[in-house]
């Protein structure tokens, strides 16, 4: 009865350990998936800067386009146009680096989560292999002990036997 018990304890306690490494593979995918609508998010808000970006250069094209048409090549005019050429590619390139830094951290965010997950998928497959190591190996002890307590049972019916013909000659 302990041995059966110690069995039922163990897969109790194996069931439960599993159940809280399914919780936190769940979690660890619910993780991923909520960085993965992040590197969405942030790929959605890169492409409208971008676009934005872009048509803030095009002004500034259009800009540039009109004073040369205008004929305005004075001092002033040339370096006015330099100055929105120069202060659009600063924006550009500044927008551009800080955009490919989010999405570096964004990746190297989902990267881990992917790593986490599958170490934890790995923890409850180890968790599993070992549950069902120890209810084999108490399997054994119960069929080990199930078979001394019938060599006892047919020990006390041989004594019985016995004990009946030593009274039967009495």
């Amino acid at each position: 009865r302990a041995l059966f018990d110690r069995l039922q304890e163990t897969t109790v306690a194996a069931q439960a350990e599993k159940e809280r490494l399914e919780g936190d593979k769940a979690g660890l995918q619910a993780e991923a998936a909520a960085l993965s609508n992040r590197f969405g998010a942030l790929e959605a808000s890169g492409e409208a800067l971008r676009v934005a970006l872009e048509g803030r250069v095009a002004d500034l094209d259009v800009e540039i386009a009109q004073l040369t048409i205008s004929g305005e090549e004075s001092v002033a005019g040339v370096l006015r146009a330099e100055a929105a050429t120069a202060e659009a590619q600063a924006v550009f390139g500044e927008r551009a680096l800080e955009l490919e830094q989010r999405a570096a951290e964004s990746a190297a965010a989902r990267e881990q989560a992917r790593t986490e997950s599958a170490a934890a998928a790995q923890e409850a497959e180890g968790a599993r292999a070992a549950m069902q190591a120890v209810v084999g190996v108490l399997g054994a002890e119960a069929s080990e002990a199930e078979a001394v307590v019938e060599a006892q049972a047919a020990a006390w019916r041989d004594l019985d036997a016995e004990l009946a013909g030593e009274r039967a000659a009495l």
